[in-house]
């Protein structure tokens, strides 16, 4: 059975060019912990800026503007007895310092916040998603001089 998901993700990303990653733990029999932005399922009657906006909140504490689209990915992985097919529209945020004060306010298991340098991004063997963030972000300009 197929389940269609559409999602709004925020990539945070401050001076220096460090992505804000959240951390979420799973048992080493299903992959271990792994990383991702911020982000989650647009609720009925919710633009995709407002969903953005609510995750944000939610995820970090933090209220800053959605800032501009990136890009739309589209992509597939299971959930239980379902396979999600999932369709993710990505904001960049761009702010001038990382040293905030972040909290988890959802009953979701994150573990971490992390600000990822793109040099950390590129020498980590930890999952990071979506997969090709880094070259995603450096062909959209982030990370390039």
């Amino acid at each position: 059975m197929e389940r269609q998901r559409r999602t709004a993700v925020r990539l945070i990303v401050s001076a220096g060019d460090a992505v804000l990653l959240l951390r979420y733990d799973r048992d080493e029999s299903s992959g271990g912990p792994f990383w991702l932005p911020s982000g989650g399922a647009v609720e009925s009657g919710e633009t995709h800026e407002q969903a953005a906006s609510r995750e944000l909140l939610e995820e970090t504490g933090l209220s800053v503007e959605v800032g501009s689209r990136l890009w739309d990915l589209r992509v597939e992985f299971p959930a239980g007895d379902l396979l999600i097919d999932q369709t993710e529209r990505h904001f960049l945020t761009e702010l001038g310092v990382k040293n905030l004060k972040l909290r988890n306010i959802t009953s979701e298991p994150i573990a971490a916040h992390r600000w990822w340098t793109l040099s950390e991004l590129s020498d980590t063997n930890q999952v990071i998603y979506p997969e090709g963030l880094l070259d995603s972000l450096r062909a959209n300009g982030i990370g390039t001089v």
